[in-house]
Order: structure tokens, then sequence, then C-alpha cells
């Protein structure tokens, strides 16, 4: 990134989404010309996502560039370009994901545009809502160009989570605990079809933060009436 300042006004915004505790929500961070602007350019960006811990876990969505693991998808417009996520750990409570992207040439942005998207697993106990916050370091309008941080902006969302309210050891989701849903976690233990991500809280029937076979004997036995699985 160069060292030229030009204007380009810009926001910057993270979305606000419903959840479920226990389950997945994805968070997009978009970026939109600002009030007044028909558009801007982004050539390369450097942004750091904050979130409280003890509701938000960030999900894995691969590797980078450099094998390192990696906390966002980048959105399509700006797929021509590198992405990297990492994240930092605050002795406050509230981490980051800290992402950057840099492209060859600029995107033209002419309205909101998704930028990258990070996955959140939601605390199975968490209710209520909870910030997602966005803190621009440094944007590049173009690869010798610098842009004035008076014209960027930041906006936060929030996420908004509901309690769970599945039953433990529906693992498919029908309403009902039955043979399938065992079966559906020997085959998941075997790596053959592995359970949904939204799902997995419901296999994990004996809560000991795993799906094991252990789990699907739990189901048989509750199906044959022998234990019952409480709830």
């Amino acid at each position: 990134i160069g060292s030229c300042v030009c204007a380009n006004a810009a926001t910057f915004t993270a979305g606000s989404e419903n959840a479920t505790a226990g389950n997945v929500v994805s968070v997009p961070i978009t970026v939109a010309p600002s009030a007044g602007e028909t558009s801007t350019d982004v050539n390369a960006y450097a942004i750091a996502i904050s979130y409280d811990s003890s509701v938000l876990t960030p999900v894995v969505k691969g590797t980078d560039e450099v094998g390192d693991n990696t906390y966002a998808t980048v959105g399509d417009s700006f797929n021509s370009g590198v992405l990297t996520a990492d994240l930092k750990d605050n002795e406050t409570g509230n981490d980051e994901v800290l992402i950057g992207w840099a492209a060859a040439s600029p995107v033209n942005v002419t309205e909101a545009s998704t930028l990258a998207t990070v996955d959140f697993t939601v605390n199975a106990n968490a209710t209520g809502s909870t910030d997602v916050k966005v803190a621009v370091a440094q944007v590049a309008n173009s690869d010798s160009a610098l842009a004035d941080k008076s014209t960027i902006e930041a906006a936060s969302g929030t996420v908004t989570v509901d309690t769970a309210t599945g039953l433990l050891g529906d693992v498919n989701n029908d309403g009902d605990i039955t043979m399938a849903d065992a079966n559906a976690i020997v085959r998941h233990v075997a790596n053959i079809e592995l359970i949904a991500v939204d799902r997995q809280q419901y296999a994990d029937v004996n809560k000991d933060g795993g799906i094991t076979m252990a789990d699907a004997n739990a189901i048989v036995r509750h199906v044959a009436n022998i234990e019952t699985i409480t709830q």
C-alpha cells in the first residue's frame, strides 16, 4: 500500500443478524459509498472485527495463502484479491478478528457490497444481544493512494440471540428421537456423512463436548425405553 492520500469516502459495516444459542451465525462485513458519494474504490484494506468472546466464537473457514487458519470468507465482488483473517486475543474478553485484503487492481463499489463474512458459534447459554464492531485501520483506493482516514466511517452490527428450543437427540430435526438419529451419529463418527454444524449440539446427547458412539448408544437406549434422554 502506497503513501499518497485521496478522498474516496466509504462506510464499513458489520451486519445485524438473528441467531440461535448453540448454533452458527454468519455476519457479513460490508462496504458502501458514504452518504453523498456515488462510488468508492477499494484496492486494499485492514480492519478489526471485535466481539464478546463469552458469547461468540469465530469459526475456522479454511487456511490462507501461507497455510494458517483463516476466520473469514471473501465476498464475491472481492474474490480477485487475497484475504487473510487471523485472531487477536485481548485480556478484556472482547476479542478481534483481524481481516486484511489486497488486490492487483481496485474494486469499484457503487452500492453496499460484502467484503467478507465471519461465522461465529453462539454460546449455548447466550441470550439477548451482543455487538459486533468494526474498526478500520487502513484502506487503499489504489496501489499508490491511501484513503484519507477522515473519509472512512465504521458502523457496528448486532447479533440477537434466541435460546435454542430443539430436542436433544433429534439430530435430523424431524421432531422426534429415533434410530435414524443414532444412525446419523454413527455415520458422523465414521466420517461417512458429517452432521450439519447447526445440528451438532443436538447430537452431543451426553453433553461431554463431543459426538461419539456413546451419544448414539444413548439414543438407542432412549428408543428402547431403557433410559430416557434428559433434556
